[in-house]
């Protein structure tokens, strides 16, 4: 991996970021309802504030992000409950039809995974984070 960009901001990131995204997140969470026991997959899933809500559901959480800070912050806010990788969307660490949900805020990832088809029922969640 390269350097890593978010290293001195992860800490502080869902303090800036977390208010104007919340809304979005929510809906998504409301696009594809989460059932108790689906397998989950974050592609970029940074400090895994997403991934949270899918916990409250008792979801089977996985999350890959490429920033080693970012996900340290995940794991704090997951700890055992999600399984987080050091990866990137171009090199799935994961056998395709693994994830009921698999999603990502990026553009770029989703793209990788509508291409790879690790979802199950191929349901992704195309919430686009961006305006």
């Amino acid at each position: 991996m390269t350097k890593d960009p978010y290293q001195r901001v992860a800490g502080l990131f869902d303090t800036i970021f977390e208010p104007m995204n919340r809304g979005l997140r929510l809906i998504g969470v409301g696009m594809f309802r989460p059932r108790k026991g689906m397998t989950v997959l974050d592609v970029g899933c940074g400090t895994g504030v997403h991934l949270e809500l899918y916990r409250r559901f008792e979801c089977s959480l996985f999350g890959i992000d490429t920033s080693e800070s970012m996900l340290d912050v995940a794991k704090k806010r997951l700890g055992e409950f999600a399984d987080l990788k050091l990866a990137n969307a171009c090199e799935m660490p994961f056998k395709d039809g693994s994830f009921d949900l698999v999603r990502s805020r990026n553009p770029l990832p989703r793209a990788v995974v509508m291409s790879s088809w690790l979802c199950r029922k191929k349901a992704v969640d195309l919430m686009h984070e961006q305006i």
